[in-house]
């Protein structure tokens, strides 16, 4: 957190003219009395303060003279369709001679949150400036990191930090963003993040950044909230980074997956077979060889055996009877 250190700058009383002996910046002015008293002196406000003071003592005073204070802002301020880097009060005519107080007021809407500062004009003529801090009242109103702070992140694994941020403050929030504070570390890169955006009074908004870890190690880095271009808060993050191990589940899952496609193979090609007729092996005994009985003759001429039913002889010819 910046804090700006109350600065007063003054010039000599000069005729027609006064010297700005105090000027400070509060919360609120005490008028109970005849001398008014600031109340709440600071060079810090928040967004969800109703009123800005600054309270000034004159001396020398040469009157008449006119007093006006003009806020100078950080960054351009929207009214009405314009812009504005200035607010300037209507003059106040100071016609007491001798010392005095006056005090300005800036009222909080849509002021941007940076370094401020409001110059007291005398006459047209500068006579003090006092420099003040604007800071946005805003509510984390939920962090969730993924994986989880009780997972392990192995290397080439992406980090997504998710915030939640409310504006709990009278003054629109512009250009809020959360990132990581670079220069980052070799191998860390952010993937993503969620680009700057306003947040109206009331209203809560998400941003997601994603960091990748490419390498395993130990990282440190600090993730930053910027408001306005105005860094407003800072938290660190450590990540542990360990080495990609081996895919056990994968392999098995590979491993049951070949099986079951092998068995499915085997029972197609089971079914496409064709199925072949059940044979009865048939028995062949061996045949008996047939046996011819012949009855035998003798020729009447020669009396040579010859068949019983031969009509001659077979040796001589001789006709048989």
């Amino acid at each position: 957190m910046l804090f700006l250190s109350l600065s007063v700058s003054m010039q000599p009383a000069t005729a027609g003219s006064a010297t700005v002996s105090k000027q400070v910046m509060c919360k609120g002015i005490d008028k109970s009395q005849s001398n008014w008293q600031p109340i709440g002196v600071t060079d810090t406000f928040s967004t969800s303060d109703e009123i800005i003071y600054t309270f000034i003592e004159l001396s020398n005073v040469n009157p008449p003279i006119d007093i006006k204070y003009v806020w100078v802002a950080p960054h351009e301020i929207e009214t009405g369709g314009n812009s504005y880097t200035t607010l300037t009060s209507n003059p106040v005519k100071i016609s007491n001679s001798g010392s005095t107080q006056a005090y300005g007021s800036l009222t909080m809407t849509d002021l941007p949150v940076g370094a401020w500062k409001v110059q007291v004009y005398g006459d047209d003529t500068l006579l003090s400036t006092a420099q003040f801090k604007l800071q946005p009242s805003v509510n984390l109103v939920s962090k969730s990191f993924s994986p989880n702070e009780n997972e392990p992140v192995y290397a080439g694994d992406t980090v997504t930090a998710t915030y939640e941020l409310q504006n709990t403050g009278k003054s629109i929030l512009k250009a809020v963003s959360f990132t990581v504070v670079t220069p980052l570390p070799q191998g860390v890169s952010v993937v993503e993040a969620t680009p700057p955006k306003d947040i109206a009074p009331g209203a809560t908004e998400e941003f997601v950044l994603k960091t990748k870890f490419d390498k395993e190690g130990t990282y440190k880095l600090a993730i930053q909230l910027y408001i306005n271009e105005e860094p407003i808060i800072e938290s660190p993050l450590e990540v542990q980074v360990s080495p990609t191990p081996f895919p056990w589940t994968l392999a098995i899952l590979g491993i049951i997956a070949v099986v079951v496609i092998a068995l499915v193979i085997v029972l197609v090609r089971r079914r496409r077979a064709p199925t072949l007729p059940t044979m009865t092996p048939t028995t062949y005994a061996p045949s008996r060889p047939t046996t011819v009985l012949q009855t035998t003759k003798y020729c009447a001429s020669c009396g040579s055996p010859i068949p019983q039913d031969a009509i001659h002889c077979t040796k001589c010819g001789a006709r048989q009877g």
